[in-house]
C-alpha cells in the first residue's frame, strides 16, 4: 500500500483547481491526458425544448445527449391546439440554445424522423439547418420543405421524435 505524502495531495489539489477552472472542455481534456479523437459522450438527461407550432405541449418526455460533436435528441409530446407557424422544437433550452453547424451542414438535411400515436396522420422527417437553434418538422411528399403545426399534429396526439444534429463548437 502506498502511503500519501503532503507533496502527493498538494499535486492532486493543484490538478483539481486547474480542472474546475479549465476554460473549456478542450482545455479539461489535456489536463485529464483525454486523447483529441476520443469523443465526449454524455448519458441522456431530459430537458424541456421550445417549442413552435404545437400549441403548449404536454406530456413532454424528451431527452438530450452528446456523442462527440453530434447531438441527439429522443421522446414525445403531446400536441395542444397546432397553429399555423412552422412546427419547430429547440436544441437545447431557452436559457442554453445548441447551434447547428453550418460548416457541416450548409444546406437543409434530413436530421432524423417522426411520427404519431394518431395511424391517420402522416409521419415524417425531422429536418435541421445550420446556423439556427431548431430542428423543423417535414410531411410525406415533402421531405426538405418545413411544415406548420397544423399541418402534421391534431389536438391531444402525441408526436415521436429521433433527431441527430452536428453543434458549432462540439
Amino acid at each position: 500500500m502506498t502511503k500519501l505524502t503532503q507533496t502527493m495531495i498538494e499535486g492532486a489539489s493543484a490538478i483539481g483547481r486547474q480542472l474546475l477552472s479549465a476554460a473549456d472542455d478542450a482545455a479539461a481534456r489535456v489536463l485529464l491526458g483525454i486523447p483529441a479523437d476520443i469523443p465526449v459522450i454524455t448519458p441522456w438527461a431530459a430537458y424541456t425544448p421550445v417549442f413552435q407550432g404545437f400549441g403548449t405541449p404536454d406530456q413532454v418526455s424528451l431527452f438530450q445527449r452528446r456523442v462527440g460533436d453530434t447531438l441527439y435528441i429522443r421522446g414525445r409530446f403531446r400536441s395542444q391546439t397546432p397553429t399555423a407557424v412552422e412546427a419547430r422544437l429547440s436544441c437545447g433550452t431557452s436559457g442554453s440554445p445548441l447551434v447547428i453547424d453550418t460548416a457541416k451542414n450548409t444546406t437543409g438535411f434530413k436530421s432524423g424522423s417522426w411520427s404519431s400515436d394518431d395511424v391517420s396522420l402522416p409521419s415524417g422527417q425531422v429536418i435541421a439547418f445550420g446556423g439556427v437553434n431548431y430542428v423543423s418538422f417535414s410531411a410525406p411528399g415533402t421531405p426538405a420543405l418545413a411544415q406548420n403545426g397544423n399541418a402534421i399534429l391534431v389536438t391531444g396526439k402525441t408526436m415521436f421524435v429521433e433527431v441527430a444534429v452536428p453543434i458549432v463548437g462540439w
